[in-house]
């Protein structure tokens, strides 16, 4: 297939066609030499690859795909060319879903243009973090569909968490919840802020001599969220405002509670300060870091 100039971003938002044979194409087909996997469809591996990363990265339908292809082969053909590459492309990838092996790795990982570019974040060896609902039919079972279903952005889907370096790389990813589940409700339920800290506990993040100071980055989903000691927790704008507003409705609770305990003796005034403290303790978050 003969890529015109500029295409392969706007269809597949990677770079250009190299990018895509050494990250995509070269893998898929050494992985079918070694498991003797022979495709039955006379389409080329390259134009599989392509059209299956354009339709998850342009979020197109089959018949578009269809139509964009020539309408060589029938929508039937395509959809299923499509869905064989993707099931590949998963177990193929999927081995390379990791955490960087040492400090080292990990800054090549943070080195890019656009990162460096941001004055937040230059002196930060940083993780983003991101739930993405990954659409399914509406159920039809009404309380099934309750269980799936994402208020915010209307539809029945599955949740699923994602931890990538700046360069775009997938460190981690959750297993799949419910549509119901929050951003925060999964990052807890995994465990992550344990295994961040267990897995970067005994890392020296020296490099050049200088100190490297940790970060996890994310947006309104995780306003609060508990992080390891040795990482700081970076949110967006919206995440900033959703932040303010769990203060505000924080310290009015802790302002109606000092009203309720006031005038109940030094004994219940005690007690109303640490039930405070253990109050602001599940909020997430503390005047420190505020």
């Amino acid at each position: 297939m003969v890529y015109p100039e500029g295409c392969i971003p706007f269809w597949t938002g990677l770079p250009d066609k190299n990018y895509i044979h050494a990250n995509y194409l070269h893998p898929l087909q050494e992985w079918l030499r070694e498991s003797g996997t022979r495709l039955r469809s006379s389409m080329a591996l390259e134009d599989r690859v392509f059209w299956a990363l354009a339709y998850c990265y342009r979020d197109l339908s089959m018949r578009d795909i269809w139509t964009l292809s020539g309408k060589i082969r029938s929508r039937n053909a395509i959809n299923k060319i499509v869905s064989s590459t993707l099931k590949m492309l998963a177990t193929v990838l999927e081995k390379h879903i990791r955490m960087p092996r040492d400090i080292e790795e990990f800054v090549t990982w943070c080195d890019v243009d656009v990162y460096n570019q941001t004055d937040m974040l230059v002196d930060y060896l940083t993780l983003f973090i991101d739930g993405t609902p990954i659409p399914i039919y509406e159920p039809t079972d009404r309380e099934v569909k309750r269980i799936f279903w994402k208020f915010y952005k209307k539809q029945s889907c599955f949740t699923l968490l994602v931890l990538c370096a700046p360069n775009g790389r997938i460190v981690w990813r959750s297993q799949l919840y419910p549509g119901e589940a929050t951003d925060s409700g999964v990052y807890k339920e995994e465990g992550l802020a344990q295994m961040l800290g267990d897995y970067f506990k005994e890392w020296q993040c020296l490099v050049d001599g200088k100190q490297e100071r940790l970060a996890v980055a994310g947006d309104k989903g995780f306003p609060a969220v508990k992080l390891p000691e040795q990482f700081y927790l970076m949110i967006t704008d919206s995440g900033r405002k959703a932040l303010l507003k769990m203060k505000k409705a924080f310290e009015k609770q802790q302002g109606a509670e000092n009203l309720s305990n006031k005038g109940k003796g030094k004994g219940q005034r005690g007690k109303g300060k640490r039930c405070s403290a253990e109050a602001e303790e599940d909020h997430g978050f503390s005047r420190r870091n505020l």
